[in-house]
């Protein structure tokens, strides 16, 4: 004969089970919260993995790289096309042809670190050989720490190619000017692309010394440059120098090891990794020895060691024979 329960004794029992259920509720709570924070770095992995990715791949695939910023880099692709990457705001952003979009967040940081060919860090786009990447994703609630993400990746770089040619050279200054500190060269930016020239070098065979500039270093397209030694007195010698001409020389006293009058010698300029970007070996029998009077090339794109692509310098301003910072009379 079944017996009924009391109102004791069911509340006794309802208190055993409240009691069981507060002892046993935070081993619940903190396997919530461990399939939540579980969840929450499943969520950041994939977002942290996949921006990786995209950067990796892409800019393996630079073949120039033209902005080297810490939270931002851009560069030309293997099909000239322009893209990059940067931090904006908490956002991930990709540069595509109508501009920056956003292709991941929230991303917590972003890190750049760049690397030159024989493994120095470089601030120069031209010569960046590799890019260090360093990605933080952060927690959409802020729950939990940020991940971080991090990958090596050496850019496919082809060899570069710099349309600037050696235009125009003033090898033997009419006497009586000093002739070494009136010795100058010209460079012409024939591209369309402006030209850094931090870290490039000029010389001849007996000497090569870095460039510096009075002011700028960046060589625009279609714009000149005149290259003099160290002490040099090119610009009050020759007044007709636009303002608007690039003012480079050398650190040293002289260009190579004096520009050799007689029968003339090879003048060559370097970019910022040694690699040659012109050369010419020019002959006094080209003419322009000692009256004034300098040679101009005809066509910066070729031949620069012939002299049927090289001529005399026609007049130009009043001044015989010269045309530093213009374009070639000849042309």
């Amino acid at each position: 004969m079944s017996r009924a329960y009391t109102i004791l004794e069911i509340l006794f029992v309802l208190t055993i089970l409240s009691l069981i259920v507060v002892a046993i509720a935070p081993y619940f709570r903190t396997t919530i919260d461990g399939w939540e924070k579980r969840d929450r770095q499943l969520e950041m992995q994939q977002i942290g993995i996949a921006a990786l990715d995209i950067m990796v791949r892409e800019i393996r695939e630079a073949k120039i790289v033209t902005t080297s910023q810490p939270t931002q880099i851009s560069f030309k692709n293997m099909d000239s096309v322009n893209s990059g990457f940067r931090l904006s705001g908490n956002l991930l952003q990709k540069f595509i042809t109508i501009g920056w979009t956003s292709i991941a967040e929230p991303i917590a940081s972003l890190l750049f670190t760049y690397y030159d060919v024989k493994g120095y860090v470089t601030t120069n786009p031209s010569s960046v050989h590799s890019v260090d990447i360093e990605i933080s994703v952060a927690d959409s609630e802020g729950k939990i720490n940020p991940l971080i993400f991090h990958d090596r990746v050496t850019i496919r770089k082809e060899e570069l190619f710099y349309a600037i040619a050696i235009n125009e050279i003033n090898y033997y200054p009419k006497p009586p000017l000093v002739q070494r500190k009136n010795e100058w060269v010209e460079i012409y930016n024939y591209g369309d692309e402006d030209i850094d020239l931090t870290g490039w070098r000029f010389g001849d065979a007996v000497d090569i010394d870095n460039l510096q500039g009075s002011s700028t270093l960046i060589l625009k397209a279609g714009g000149f440059a005149i290259i003099t030694a160290k002490d040099t007195q090119v610009y009050t010698n020759y007044p007709e120098i636009p303002a608007g001409a690039v003012r480079l020389n050398v650190i040293d006293n002289y260009l190579g090891n004096g520009l050799s009058d007689d029968p003339g010698e090879t003048i060559t300029l370097y970019d910022s990794n040694g690699k040659i970007v012109d050369s010419v070996a020019y002959s006094s029998s080209w003419g322009g020895r000692g009256d004034g009077t300098t040679i101009e090339r005809k066509d910066p794109r070729i031949m620069p060691n012939e002299a049927a692509n090289w001529e005399i310098s026609n007049l130009h301003g009043g001044n015989p024979g010269r045309t530093p910072g213009f374009a070639n009379s000849i042309n």
